[in-house]
């Protein structure tokens, strides 16, 4: 067995402006940000992670805590890596930045398992089911310009992700409870049989919840996602209590502890998870089998850079749904529907999307090398970590 030890840590903190900006109920977002991290080891291979948060202070992190860890260390253990990261954690917190940096790293270790062992990401975490995925376009964001031409505009724009073969739309709610209810409607009322499913960023307080949730059965939604924090599960209770559609939630949590607090509830239906937040690939596995113990399904957010977005294809092309039947209609892939320089310029074209479906890449690891050249030209900063440079 080939027991070449990590040799080296490289981040790249990146930044490119959008093309155009989008709108949150948490405000504007004119770029976007990712640190990429890539684990190498003494005779020459290559892993690929991407962290989440903030990517300067998962920078810092990677540098002064946890890259001196992995030196010398054999990439095939990513448990025994895991479970060191965890610990050197404990004294600092284990929540945010921190655990966005761990994600990164596990992840490239996942990818640097692969690629050792000549195989796809995915063969580790169990096999590949299913070769091309159906998507769902997460868009609708609110834009600039004059409200009484806000509603015409996005429902132009769902009209232009149904025709590029989306098999739903993800649309952002929260900003304005008059205006969300109009355009509930609005899109309703101009694409009658379109699927939509409603994400309003944890932004209603429970009384907004329970009115726009009756809205969205009113308008068949199928599913209402992050309706209020997913940090306050109690608050699922009260509203799954008060509407008859699925709720989800999850994309902002991290480790199955976090979950478990939310998924014993019993008034989630579905749990989104972000595998370069929630701990990386090793804590999302054991995510989706604490969920499955609850009978409920994992779906993947792909958003931020190509690895991460290739991450979470092989993160839902392995997936087996609940509770598990012959015809079960496929999961869809969550995938941003706006254009994105840092997946679309890294992937160097390998994550396109064709008729509605993406392809699983079919190299080893997560089957994608970042363009270098892409790198360069969204780079903010750069440092190459080896025992040499940061240990004392």
């Amino acid at each position: 067995m080939v027991d070449a030890p990590i040799a080296g840590v490289r981040t790249y903190r990146l930044s490119a402006r959008l093309w155009e900006p989008i709108g949150t109920p948490h405000g504007k977002t004119y770029r976007r940000e990712s640190l990429l991290v890539a684990v190498d080891t003494a005779d020459g291979r290559t892993g690929w992670g991407e962290c989440g948060g903030f990517p300067e202070a998962a920078e810092v992190l990677i540098k002064e805590r946890l890259a001196p860890i992995l030196f010398g260390q054999c990439a095939l253990y990513h448990e025994r890596l895991w479970q060191a990261m965890w610990l050197a954690a404990q004294p600092h917190g284990r929540r945010g930045a921190m655990m966005g940096a761990i994600s990164g790293l596990d992840m490239a270790i996942w990818d640097l398992r692969a690629r050792t062992l000549e195989i796809r990401a995915g063969d580790l975490f169990g096999g590949i089911h299913r070769e091309k995925l159906p998507c769902a376009a997460i868009g609708l964001y609110s834009t600039d310009g004059p409200e009484v031409d806000r509603i015409p505009r996005l429902v132009d724009e769902a009209r232009a992700l149904v025709e590029n073969g989306y098999r739903a739309i993800a649309v952002q709610f929260g900003r304005n409870l008059t205006q969300d209810k109009a355009l509930i409607v609005g899109l309703r009322n101009a694409l009658p049989e379109t699927a939509f499913t409603a994400e309003a960023h944890g932004a209603y307080d429970l009384p907004e919840a329970i009115a726009i949730g009756r809205l969205l059965e009113e308008n068949r939604f199928s599913v209402f996602e992050d309706p209020v924090p997913a940090d306050m599960p109690d608050l699922y209770t009260h509203l799954a209590a008060a509407v008859r559609m699925p709720l989800a939630a999850g994309r902002l949590l991290q480790t199955r502890t976090e979950f478990e607090n939310l998924l014993r509830t019993r008034c989630v239906h579905v749990a989104h998870i972000h595998l370069a937040w929630c701990g990386g690939p090793t804590e999302a596995l054991r995510i989706r089998a604490l969920a499955s113990a609850h009978g409920i399904n994992v779906s993947p957010i792909a958003t931020g850079n190509a690895i991460g977005v290739a991450a979470a294809m092989h993160f839902l092309a392995t997936d087996i749904r609940q509770p598990g039947r012959t015809d079960a209609p496929p999961p869809l892939l969550r995938r941003d529907g706006l254009r994105d320089p840092l997946r679309d310029h890294l992937s160097g074209g390998m994550l396109r999307l064709e008729d509605g479906l993406m392809t699983i890449p079919k190299g080893p690891g997560w089957g994608i090398d970042p363009d270098l050249d892409a790198i360069e030209r969204h780079i903010v900063t750069t440092q190459k970590l080896t025992p040499s440079t940061i240990l004392p």
